[in-house]
Parts: C-alpha cells; structure tokens; sequence
C-alpha cells in the first residue's frame, strides 16, 4: 500500500461528532486509510455519494459506476421509514454493507471497460481518509486509471483515459507504432515490417478488397512515401482534433526525411 500512488477525487467536511465517531471507532491501516467502519449514519452516506457524484463527472472512457449505488434500501418504501429510522436493524445493515463496504474500499466504486490479465472486471476502489480538519478525503488509485493507451473495437483507441474515434488508415498506423515504441523509420512499412503492417491494417478494416489495395499500394514504391507521411498526417489531425497531448502523436525529432524515425514519445519514455 505504500507504493500505491493515489489522486484525490473529492473531500467532505464532517461535523465534529461524526468526525468523532470516525476517530475513535473506524479501523484505520498504516497508511491512514478506512479499512474497518460500521456507524454509518447519513452523514457519511452523503459524503459517500458527493463522491459518486464527482466521479460520475470523471469516468473515464467506458467507465461505469458500481451496481451498489443503485441498491434499493430495505426501508426506501416502508411507511414507517421515518419513525425508525435509527433503530431499524435491516436499514443499518444495510448501511454497513453496501455504504460501508464502498467506504471502506471493500466494494468496488467503479468498473474499467478493459479486462485484467485473468479476464475478470478491472474493479475500481475508494480509499478514503479523515485528515485533522475532519474532513474525509476520498482517493482513487492512480493505476486504476489507464495512462497509457489501450485498443477498443477496431476503431476506438483510449489515449490516457480518453476514448479516441480514428479512421481505418490512421488506426492501422496508430496501432503500428504502438507496437514499436522505440520508434522507426516510414519506409519501413514498406520494407522489413510491410507484412506486419499489412497484418495490422487487415485486422482493422477486415475487407479483402482494401487489404488488396494496400498491399498493392505498399509494393509500388513510386510515390509511398508522399503517402504515407499524408496519412500521417492526418493521423495526428484526427488526434489533435479529438484532444489528444502531442506526447501521444506520432511525431519525429527533425524534419521529415526517407529515414527519419517516428515514435509516440510518451511510449518511448515509458520504455526506457
């Protein structure tokens, strides 16, 4: 948990006897962190859902709130909801579980659009805090949070937690360099990586007749290169119209010559 960097999403301020009651009975790690809480009057209830409120402002591409926000309490349409309020035992059970569950980072807050390694929902989770000015912080962890870039469908690409809609060209192109972050040269899709970009291109458009023209088109040398630095070109319009930071553009340090090379700087920095 120390290593686990964190940015802060929302803050509430508590009044001092709930801040009291967090104090002296909520179990903390060793970093500071709720682990542990089960008085969970509507006070924490509603700093817990200023917090649902400002990330659902800030989901990221594909993101989606939790399934425990939208859980029913047992009392919701009860008659008697009011009169009972604090001694009804299924609404404090209800409380602790899912308000305390969430507070406590032991239900997830949020998912990610993209899997995990084993196939299973990326889960997102609060870690929240009560600093010496009762107010109780609200944290998501920062690698909960895609930086670099990952591939949705064939023409989606989530650039730093920003979903980016790119033509079949632009796609192909992008995909290529992701794959090579070192960075390399334009003629090389025409040379020594020809099949590997043909492969890529085909797995974006599906279509035999384009991949029929593209491979036609890389086997021509005259003029490929002009080519190919266009739909470069428009590779990085399409990004810079959608907001992307010119680190994520494919981009070369001089000008633009048969073996200049080309790299996406945030991966090539990522990689050494």
């Amino acid at each position: 948990m120390a290593n686990l960097r964190l940015e802060e999403l929302s803050r509430t301020t508590l009044t001092p006897q709930t801040a009291d009651l967090v104090r002296r009975y909520a179990e903390m790690d060793e970093d500071g962190f709720v682990v542990k809480y089960q008085i969970i009057n509507e006070e924490v209830i509603s700093a817990l859902k200023d917090a649902a409120n400002t990330l659902s402002d800030e989901l990221l591409y594909g993101e989606q709130l939790s399934e425990y926000w939208e859980r029913k309490s047992p009392c919701e349409d009860c008659e008697l909801a009011v009169e009972c309020s604090m001694t009804c035992r299924r609404k404090h059970a209800f409380d602790k579980e899912v308000y305390g569950g969430l507070l406590c980072g032991l239900l997830p807050c949020s998912y990610l659009a993209y899997e995990n390694e084993q196939g299973e929902k990326n889960e997102v989770y609060f870690k929240v805090k009560l600093d010496e000015q009762d107010t109780l912080i609200f944290y998501r962890p920062v690698d909960a949070v895609p930086e670099g870039v990952k591939f949705v469908g064939n023409n989606v690409v989530v650039i730093d937690g920003r979903g980016v809609v790119l033509r079949p060209w632009s796609m192909a192109l992008y995909r290529f360099f992701v794959r090579h972050p070192e960075g390399v040269a334009l003629s090389t899709l025409y040379n020594e990586n020809r099949k590997e970009f043909v492969r890529i291109y085909e797995s974006v458009v599906r279509s035999e007749v384009k991949s029929a023209r593209v491979k036609a088109l890389l086997k021509n040398g005259n003029g490929i290169q002009r080519t190919l630095n266009n739909k470069l070109s428009e590779l990085n319009v399409e990004l810079r119209g959608q907001g992307v930071s010119a680190d994520y553009m494919v981009t070369s340090e001089g000008p633009r010559t048969y073996h200049q090379v080309y790299r996406i700087e945030h991966l090539n920095r990522a990689e050494e």
